[in-house]
């Protein structure tokens, strides 16, 4: 909904403490507010402009934005919609029928970009589809694995999506997007945070 999301994210920024976002380059756990950039967000039915909150860091004098959880660095078309390119394809949905889908302003897509969007969303969930898997049994451990039929595209895809809206109907975040998944799994298993970009705009909790 447009205005939503400015209002939820500045008010996320304005309850940040310096040791609530720690330096993405040195780790250091105490950054400061260091103004704003303008980013375009597009979504299924509106676009907005969201002012992103940029962070400094008093160690190694650095910057990095913190970017909502519906956008991924470096890109402007929000996760969710690149979520439902992904699940689409995946179930075996042609690309012209996916390009069809995606509704104006924002679409029709090209081919070229629905495919980038399903290769790197193919391989993010091939990389944490066991860890995820482990996330949610231990959220929920009488959820049921899915029975996926092998007509499908991607099976590894369907799973992925599958489980997620099982453990959204427990209440969970299955419901976010792979990218998401992915930077939170960084979060939580890697030795530091330093290196890890995609740990942009994450805090402890995320995921049970």
């Amino acid at each position: 909904m447009p205005g939503h999301l400015k209002d939820c994210y500045l008010s996320f920024v304005a309850s940040l403490l310096p040791v609530d976002s720690p330096c993405i380059h040195c780790a250091n756990p105490r950054t400061h507010g260091h103004g704003f950039y303008p980013r375009v967000i597009h979504f299924e039915d509106f676009s907005e402009v969201l002012c992103i909150h940029r962070r400094h860091c008093p160690t190694c004098h650095k910057t990095f934005g913190l970017l909502p959880e519906m956008v991924a660095p470096y890109q402007r078309v929000a996760i969710s919609v690149q979520d439902a390119v992904v699940s689409r394809l995946g179930s075996g949905r042609s690309y012209a029928k996916v390009t069809e889908s995606i509704p104006s302003p924002l679409g029709p897509l090209s081919t070229q970009t629905l495919k980038r969007w399903y290769v790197r969303g193919a391989q993010q969930i091939q990389r944490i589809t066991a860890r995820f898997t482990a996330l949610v049994l231990s959220a929920e451990p009488t959820c049921l694995i899915p029975s996926i039929p092998h007509s499908v595209r991607d099976r590894t895809v369907c799973f992925f999506y599958a489980m997620g809206e099982q453990w959204h109907d427990v209440g969970g975040y299955g419901m976010s997007a792979a990218w998401n998944t992915l930077r939170t799994m960084v979060y939580l298993f890697s030795p530091s945070v330093s290196v890890n970009r995609v740990s942009y705009g994450l805090t402890p909790g995320h995921f049970p």
